[in-house]
């Protein structure tokens, strides 16, 4: 008997009609997608530089409807200007369009003559949300003056963000340092033209030969760098984990030349055109050609015209961009893995380390050339950002989850000790504060530290009172008041064979040392690092040796004070164990070594304090053989030959170190 086939048809046909009705609704979801990004791509307000996604920019046309003139139109007539005690403020409402969000952040800086304004413009578009970078875009304007606008970077992120307000004042208005002089800016509104006057103009192989080993600074002398920095994405895997940096450079001409060199790194990708703004002519430059020798590490800006010595430019980078994937001698970035939950996420500055700032931006990268860095921070709201100097703006904003970092005006510093720190999942350490009394007899700066978060900050206030005690002792040696209100100390996870670095008013101690107090050396790398804030920040000796000389010899000195029982018999330790490594390495150092260099002067102005009397023949030797292995200013033999007294502290360390006056 045959089986039955009863019932079989109707469920054939009910899985037919589903599947039927599944690529119907399929079809239907793709024709709106579809509809709504070529809507969207026909909507979206003209000037955007954001770079949309592959899936977004194929479905998308050109739009020429009347609707779009409409739009368009309308959004021009938004942007409207804001007069403020003799300041414009350009200020843009956010347009809001189909599947697109359009928002600018203005933020501004008052202090009576200059204004400086950072503006962030994001867009939200594209199917899979691609980061692009960012930068503020910066605007200056001086009392009387115009500004200089630049046009800021779409950026294309996966949220919708909306308007902020202005940045608020912390620390009260910023201040313009007497030294920096006024730069009349380009005022919005005027030809942005550059000015190709007929000039004597040097053949390309002439300035080739011209240039070849040619110093910046003997062309030119910085005077203040301005720089936004941003991060478009915290994701090490992405393409966009990039350093992004805008940055003007005021300077003054040494000589009249029709070529700028200035020290810049293969790492640095020069996005947007160079644009160079004469102070004096109040117009634009024309920049003829731009070329880079790596060998070097230079950067030439060659010019149509030349321009005459002691002129003020402004040399304006609108997007420059550092990869952080890569590689980088002056930065360190530490991203922990997801199972180092006590690990700390770190991005920042080591300068030091690399001997300069060139490989981060460019830069007259020379100890001698000293400059005011302006510093702005973009990064995200759980980042705690760090600088040079206090903050003066904060924001942050709720919705887009950024927050701008604005700093205070640095002392005039070189750009080796510049420095900068993002850093998240570390605590602050609190330290009570002594008593009114004492702070208004020895007032000093704030001592902020900020230790693991696997940490106990109670168990570390011993090295924020120590770094207290020792910041009021460099005070006295030296008669100099340090040179801000707030010091800085981080744990960081250095790398191996970096115990400790540091910049004016930021220090870092390896993490790996600071969980380990119990440990002489790590209380020796906090107090190193806090008298390097005397010997190489706010006091400066022309030459290196004598410097870190002095430095050391301080060491032993506040260290024994600090940290010995005995402090003449600590004292004395250190001072014979270095005489001993100099004693076993004369015999085989070659003249003009700089092997023990800073031991040797620490020697000797410890002989020379000892003395009590008339410099005598071994430290007046000592100090020959000094002069000729390390080179020391030619006032050294005058003075240690006319040592009277025990005058180490006022005659070696007031005359040679000058105090670079805060501004």
């Amino acid at each position: 008997m045959a089986p039955k086939r009863a019932n079989r048809l109707p469920l054939i046909g009910i899985l037919c009609l589903a599947f039927v009705l599944i690529v119907t609704a399929a079809l239907f979801i793709w024709f709106k997608s579809s509809t709504g990004e070529k809507e969207a791509a026909a909507m979206a307000p003209t000037g955007q530089n954001g770079v949309p996604s592959v899936d977004g920019r194929e479905g998308r046309t050109k739009a020429t409807t009347t609707n779009e003139k409409t739009q368009d139109e309308a959004n021009e007539k938004k942007k409207k200007t804001e007069w403020t005690n003799g300041t414009t403020v350009m200020t843009t409402p956010t347009d809001w369009t189909n599947g697109t969000t359009v928002m600018t952040t203005p933020t501004d800086w008052t202090n009576g003559t200059t204004v400086m304004t950072t503006t962030t413009t994001t867009t939200t578009t594209g199917a899979k949300g691609d980061e692009v970078t960012t930068p503020a875009a910066m605007r200056t304007s001086s009392a009387g003056g115009g500004q200089d606008e630049r046009r800021p970077t779409a950026a294309v992120v996966t949220s919708s963000i909306s308007a902020t307000v202005p940045l608020e004042e912390l620390t009260g208005s910023r201040w313009q340092p007497a030294h920096v002089p006024i730069c009349r800016d380009w005022a919005a509104g005027s030809s942005d033209e550059c000015v190709a006057e007929e000039g004597s103009i040097a053949s390309p192989e002439r300035r080739g030969q011209q240039v070849e080993d040619m110093d910046p600074m003997d062309w030119l002398r910085p005077v203040e760098y301005s720089l936004n920095m941003s991060l478009p994405s915290e994701d090490p895997h992405r393409p966009s984990f990039t350093l992004d940096i805008q940055l003007s450079i005021l300077v003054e001409l040494s000589r009249e030349t029709s070529v700028i060199p200035l020290h810049c790194g293969s790492e640095v990708d020069i996005v947007e055109e160079v644009r160079i703004w004469s102070c004096s002519s109040e117009a634009f430059v024309c920049v003829r050609s731009m070329s880079r020798l790596p060998s070097s590490s230079l950067l030439l800006l060659h010019l149509l015209r030349p321009l005459p010595r002691g002129a003020l430019v402004r040399l304006q980078f609108p997007l420059l961009r550092v990869p952080l994937s890569s590689p980088n001698a002056a930065l360190f970035v530490h991203i922990p893995s997801p199972w180092e939950r006590h690990q700390s996420w770190m991005i920042g500055s080591q300068f030091p380390l690399a001997g300069g700032v060139r490989s981060v931006f460019p830069s007259v990268d020379s100890p001698s050339g000293r400059a005011v860095l302006r510093l702005c921070l973009t990064h995200s709201k759980q980042t705690i950002a760090r600088s040079n100097a206090p903050i003066a703006q904060l924001h942050e904003d709720s919705l887009s989850g950024l927050s701008t970092s604005c700093f205070r005006d640095s002392p005039a510093l070189p750009p080796a000790q510049f420095a900068f720190l993002l850093f998240r999942n570390l605590r602050p350490v609190t330290s009570p504060q002594p008593p009114a009394a004492a702070a208004a007899a020895a007032p000093g700066p704030l001592i902020e530290l900020f230790i693991g978060a696997h940490l106990n900050p109670p168990d570390y206030a011993w090295a924020v009172e120590e770094s207290r005690k020792t910041m009021e002792r460099m005070r006295q040696i030296t008669s100099t008041e340090y040179a801000l209100e707030k010091l800085t100390l981080v744990s960081s996870p250095l790398q191996m064979g970096n115990d400790a670095m540091g910049a004016l008013g930021l220090a870092h101690i390896r993490d790996s040392w600071m969980e380990y107090p119990k440990f002489v050396h790590t209380h020796e790398l906090l107090i190193g690092q806090l008298i390097r804030q005397w010997t190489s920040n706010v006091l400066s000796l022309c030459d290196q040796c004598i410097q870190q000389g002095l430095g050391l010899y301080l060491e032993w000195m506040v260290g024994s004070e600090q940290l010995g029982t005995e402090p003449k018999a600590e004292f004395g330790r250190r001072f014979g164990e270095a005489r001993q490594r100099l004693m076993a390495a004369s015999s085989t150092m070659a003249e003009g070594s700089s092997q023990g260099c800073a031991e040797r002067v620490a020697v000797v102005v410890h002989m020379l304090e000892r003395g009590g009397g008339p410099a005598g023949p071994v430290p007046v030797d000592m100090a020959g053989q000094m002069r000729t292995r390390c080179r020391p200013a030619e006032e050294m033999r005058e003075q240690t030959n006319n040592l009277e007294t025990r005058c180490v502290y006022h005659c070696i360390l007031s005359q040679y170190l000058t105090a670079a006056t805060p501004t």
